[in-house]
């Protein structure tokens, strides 16, 4: 991959000649200008409406997706700066340069440049990283990919009267794409839609670092084997054609072809884990969900049984990441013996074991825990000493990988091989033991269940109905006068050829036609209708199905 085109500053909908007389009177960076799109960008907005992890509580300090993501945002561009502004305290910064351009007249401008673009790509991608998650966090994206995995086989399409299940035999990729909806294609999707609705046009580099996972779903690999970056999928098939566009265009691609993560989306992935992994613990304290002390207690004993677990023997980092998920065979493999007063073991640098540095960190939080009054102000210092360590060891891996990553084959993330590997392992097993499955988050993600699965009852048959031109109750007529006109142009414009070949297959003709283009028909008026629900905020969807249900 090269910088001269993963820094595109191309717009994704092209660049109009009224943006062009304005942006040219102010000297601004042009993905600052992106930035400055964003933050008064209305779906950005709405975020501020959505959860987490907690159900947006009656506490203020609880973060919600808008609050969440501006933080993602400042460590994003941290890490930037970290990882690309050289000075004599950057220790493991690169330059962004091509083979051609580092001995050229000119490198000191692109470097200047540069060092400026990236950090601001980086602010804008984590604004936007989780544009796409619908209302009630990641719940809200499991309900909607299990409601389409139960209603595939009884819904029908009214055009041919088969099942949706076998009106896609031919067209798998529609059915992956239901049955496994994610909010980071749906973001994707936000995005290529806005740009030709004129409501907000972002340049190829912000884009395309926002991309998490360059994978269709019918591509998706979730085993350990496999590249992270084909875990889940990143894009539609509705939206294969503006993606393929953009790969072409960065060059974004491994030595096969493939498509390949932005260099920089993992910076943003990177800005992500430390966020949410160190956010959601510090809302579980505020919450009362966890005091400082359970939390210091679990995160002791569990770095702890790992320690010991390690000088027993069991030096594999991969069997440790299991053990710290399977407490019983942690406590059995932890106790084998007495190994206090045998020196602490070194890799061959002379370092401790990763687990090591993870106890030291668990043990300030029992410091904090001990010397402060305010519990609060504890766990908060607490988060600030984890980040700046998570930051400085993904820097220190982006550094060490970026011959991998510029080729586009490095497999995992940045937190991969470094001193902190566990930490955020450990910290993962603290939020399933004392949030994931708290009366604080259960409860709500079952409110959950039942109002998107009524809104996804409601709204995918009317919008079936309407862009398969079938007859329409007067309720589905209703329901369909709730969608944004934006929503329905949006349709007509994705199936603006269907429509054609429609229209000169003539009145006699035009039955047979809608049959034989259904599955695209029907397909894109789903998307309508998850378009819809996915960019309503938790507010919203309540207050809508309270009202839909006759319960106001």
């Amino acid at each position: 991959m090269e910088w001269k085109k993963l820094l595109s500053q191309e717009l994704m909908g092209g660049t109009t000649e009224q943006e062009d007389e304005m942006l040219t009177s102010i000297p601004v960076n042009p993905f600052e200008q992106d930035y400055l799109k964003l933050v008064s960008w209305a779906a950005y907005r709405r975020l501020q409406d959505k959860t987490q992890v907690f159900p947006l509580a009656k506490s203020d300090f609880v973060r919600t997706r808008l609050t969440h993501s501006m933080e993602v945002s400042t460590i994003a561009k941290q890490l930037g700066i970290m990882c690309f502004q050289s000075s004599d305290k950057s220790k493991y910064s690169r330059r962004p340069l091509d083979e051609d351009e580092k001995d050229a007249p000119e490198a000191g401008d692109l470097l200047a440049e540069r060092s400026v673009s990236i950090p601001a790509i980086l602010a804008c991608a984590g604004l936007l990283h989780d544009l796409g998650n619908p209302p009630f966090g990641h719940a809200g994206e499991d309900i909607i990919g299990q409601w389409f995995k139960e209603n595939l086989d009884t819904l029908s399409d009214p055009a041919t009267g088969k099942s949706l299940r076998e009106l896609f035999a031919r067209k798998q990729t529609y059915v992956k794409d239901l049955e496994k909806f994610e909010g980071n294609a749906q973001a994707l999707r936000i995005l290529c839609k806005a740009r030709y609705n004129s409501e907000i046009n972002l340049h190829q580099a912000t884009v395309s670092a926002m991309i998490k996972y360059p994978t269709f779903s019918d591509q998706t690999d979730g085993s350990d084997a496999a590249p992270a970056c084909r875990h889940k999928p990143g894009c539609y098939q509705a939206e294969k054609e503006p993606f393929r566009q953009l790969v072409d265009a960065l060059g974004t691609v491994d030595g096969e072809g493939a498509a390949a993560r932005h260099p920089l989306a993992y910076l943003v992935e990177a800005a992500d884990d430390i966020a949410y992994r160190t956010a959601d613990l510090e809302d579980a304290v505020k919450s009362g969900v966890i005091s400082v002390g359970e939390l210091a207690a679990f995160l002791e004993q569990t770095a702890g049984s790992l320690a010991l677990a390690y000088c027993n023997g069991v030096t594999n980092v991969k069997e440790l990441k299991a053990l710290a998920g399977d407490p019983a065979a942690l406590a059995e493999r932890a106790r084998a013996e007495d190994w206090q007063e045998k020196p602490i073991p070194k890799d061959k640098f002379g370092q401790m074991p990763p687990i090591f540095y993870t106890q030291k960190l668990v043990n300030y939080l029992s410091e904090l825990d001990a010397r402060e009054d305010d519990k609060t102000r504890a766990m908060s210092e607490w988060v600030v000493e984890v980040r700046r360590w998570l930051m400085y060891v993904a820097s220190f891996r982006f550094y060490h990988s970026y011959g991998k990553i510029m080729r586009g084959e490095y497999p995992g993330d940045l937190f991969d091989g470094t001193f902190h590997e566990l930490t955020v392992v450990v910290l993962k097993q603290a939020m399933k033991r004392f949030v994931y499955g708290s009366r604080v988050i259960v409860e709500p993600e079952v409110s959950a269940q039942t109002i998107l699965s009524f809104l996804l009852d409601k709204f995918v048959p009317a919008m079936i109905a309407w862009g398969t031109e079938a007859k329409m109750t007067a309720q589905q007529k209703k329901l369909k006068d709730l969608i944004s006109p934006n929503h329905l142009a949006d349709f007509r414009k994705a199936t603006d050829d269907i429509w054609k070949a429609v229209d000169a297959a003539g009145q006699e003709g035009r039955e047979k036609a809608i049959r034989d283009h259904a599955p695209d028909l029907v397909y894109q008026s789903i998307l309508i209708a998850t378009d819809f629900i996915s960019g309503m905020t938790d507010g919203y969807a309540r207050s809508l199905y309270r009202r839909m249900s006759g319960i106001d």
